[in-house]
């Protein structure tokens, strides 16, 4: 399950995503769309830790994002 959590996502001080929420369980699927710029790669890294959450929480399998976590949550997304 994936759980993400008014997580924000800021680059040299500009936010690109803010307060987003999403909760994705077992066997169901999730597609990401919007216009250029809105945050889409942004929330992509943000999942994966490569890009830092200034706020919120995000949770793979009970798993929660961190440093030290982020190479088994790694393990466990997929996306194309």
């Amino acid at each position: 399950m994936l759980k993400v959590e008014n997580i924000s996502v800021s680059y040299d001080g500009e936010s690109v995503l803010e307060g987003f929420s999403c909760h994705v369980s077992k066997g169901e699927f999730a597609c990401v769309t919007g216009r250029s710029g809105c945050g889409k790669t942004s929330l992509l890294k943000a999942l994966l830790g490569m890009a830092p959450v200034g706020a919120g929480v995000v949770c793979i399998d009970g798993d929660v994002l961190n440093e030290k976590s982020c190479h088994i949550v790694r393990g466990k997304v997929s996306y194309l």
